[in-house]
């Protein structure tokens, strides 16, 4: 049953004790209350009335304790709930007051009842803090002055600092890779799962294409038109409509500060053109679906550039995320908060046209024109090849139809055909096709159609297989880190870490930099074999044979 005071599970043991004189109750009285159990008077059994009485005066309390339980239950999960609305903002109010008060106490005061501190500026952004300076001194209609000068020398060790732009910042001013200082935080696996994943996709995806585009280029070498226009520019274009686009989202996430956008659709935002706070305004006349409750509540205007719609309102507690966001992309978050770009992609196959955390306007239209163009492409990668090479049949037996000469270039054409047959085709080989009969020329495009589409799904999802070996054997190098050096290291014993690095090295050695090169190897020789070489080889080919009289008198001498 579950503890009332600590809500853990717990076992309770249940004894039933008789006794026979007033004395021995007494003393199971004083052994019961020293270890704190619970006694319950039973009456005798034979007075079935009393006992009768016990049990539903038992039941009794137990349904009342029930509906007290279940009414404080309900009450809490209320005021939960309305917290719940304020809490994030409240936070915010929080962190950015603990903030300044924080950077004012470091300011110290002088004689003349100034207040002065020293601080570290961007050379590039000298101006905008004296600008800054000057508006907040403005603001504040001080008769002191306010001012910002450079410190003679000399000064500390500065801080690093390198310029990024909106793709480089996520990466903490690395221009490429990752911040070491990932792994020394508490959620490293949760962001470098995130970041592992998304790279895996990345790379399947334009793996996949580019053996696309190998196909096109066979194509145009060996003049198939027929299979470049109705194979490899269906093929390109459902790739690049469903599968590009993903690529496209993930790039798109990575670039774009979600940190300035979540505090745009925040009642704590600020202008970021004139760095002003938002400018209190009176409540417009009411009008039907105005976030603002009653007739002296003050909203506030965010006004972070050009908007095509009236301006957005801020109402603490009340109004949703979608409601202050400035940016007005709709969905849950009006684009002021990131997606999670599984549930967005699930939502192009099964919800067309929803998007419920759009990263920029218009979204869903593109996506349902995205959706609906390779949709389009499957029916003429399945019947536009099929279609012209039947055609092509028909006019080459109506051609041979009738007379002398058409019987010899009918048997001539046979001959070629035959030649064909024995030869095969392929992609990368120069070969031409011997098509067979209709049916089998449209079996074969379906089960092409069938392969391509699902593949293409099924692909990049082995692609992943990337992302399992890179944490497998990230996990599998902190692993051997942690039991061998680490615990030595911290200890200062200088014998234990020379120990610990001999196993940390011959464990690494022998298991990452041997066996797991090994597997990597071969997974990477999947990916290349099966899902990258599907999209254009064939391999139906068939070997030089040149003329080799030794070979010949070889042959013979083994027959």
């Amino acid at each position: 049953m579950v503890d009332p005071l600590t809500q853990e599970l717990t076992k309770k043991m249940v004894y039933v004790i008789f006794y026979k004189s007033a004395t021995i109750e007494r003393k199971i009285v004083k052994i019961c209350d020293a270890f704190a159990a619970r006694r319950y008077p039973v009456p005798d059994l034979d007075d079935h009335a009393r006992v009768k009485e016990v049990l539903d005066e038992t039941n009794a309390e137990l349904l009342d304790s029930r509906i007290v339980l279940q009414k404080n239950k309900d009450a809490t999960y209320k005021l939960c709930k309305d917290l719940a609305g304020q809490w994030e903002e409240w936070l915010w109010t929080v962190v950015r007051e603990k903030a300044t008060y924080h950077t004012l106490n470091l300011f110290k005061g002088d004689v003349s009842g100034m207040l002065r501190g020293e601080g570290w500026v961007v050379k590039a952004g000298i101006d905008e803090a004296r600008r800054a300076v000057a508006s907040a001194h403005n603001r504040y209609e001080s008769s002191m002055p306010s001012l910002l000068e450079k410190v003679p020398l000399p000064w500390p060790t500065p801080p690093t600092h390198f310029e990024t732009n909106s793709f480089q910042w996520a990466f903490q001013v690395y221009p490429f890779g990752v911040d070491p200082a990932w792994h020394l935080s508490e959620n490293s696996l949760l962001f470098l799962n995130s970041l592992k994943m998304k790279l895996s996709v990345v790379i399947g995806i334009i793996h996949m294409t580019w053996g696309i585009m190998l196909r096109g280029s066979n194509a145009l070498y060996f003049r198939q038109n027929v299979d470049f226009i109705f194979e490899f520019l269906p093929m390109i274009i459902f790739d690049l409509a469903l599968f590009g686009y993903i690529v496209v989202l993930i790039f798109v996430k990575w670039s774009i500060n979600w940190d300035e956008r979540m505090l745009l659709a925040s009642c704590l935002g600020f202008d970021v053109a004139t760095e002003h706070p938002p400018t209190p305004l009176p409540r417009p006349p009411s009008r039907p679906g105005s976030p603002c409750p009653g007739p002296t509540t003050t909203c506030y205007v965010y006004n972070h550039g050009p908007l095509s719609a009236s301006p957005q309102e801020c109402v603490l507690g009340v109004s949703s995320t979608a409601d202050m966001c400035p940016l007005g992309y709709g969905g849950d978050g009006g684009g002021c908060q990131p997606p999670n770009l599984i549930n967005t992609l699930i939502s192009i196959a099964l919800a067309p046209g929803t998007v419920t955390e759009p990263m920029f306007g218009g979204q869903s239209q593109l996506q349902v024109f995205l959706l609906l163009l390779a949709f389009a492409t499957v029916p003429v990668l399945l019947c536009g090849k099929p279609c012209v090479i039947i055609n092509q049949m028909k006019r080459k037996q109506a051609g041979l139809a009738g007379g002398h000469q058409g019987a010899v270039t009918h048997q001539a054409l046979g001959e070629e055909g035959e030649e064909e047959g024995a030869h095969g085709h392929g992609h990368g080989h120069g070969g031409h096709e011997d098509h067979g009969g209709v049916g089998e020329i449209v079996i074969h495009q379906m089960i092409e159609t069938i392969e391509f589409v699902l593949g293409m799904v099924s692909n990049t999802a082995s692609y992943l297989r990337l992302w399992a070996l890179s944490l497998a054997h990230s996990q599998l190098a902190e692993v051997f880190f942690e039991k061998t050096l680490k615990g030595q290291m911290e200890s200062g014993s200088v014998i234990g870490v020379f120990i610990g690095f001999a196993i940390f090295g011959a464990v690494t050695f022998g298991v990452i930099l041997s066996m797991d090169v090994v597997e990597c190897f071969l997974h990477a020789l999947r990916l290349h074999w099966v899902e990258f070489q599907n999209k254009f080889y064939k391999a139906d080919g068939y070997k030089f044979a040149p003329l080799s009289i030794p070979a010949l008198c070889k042959k013979v001498v083994l027959t």
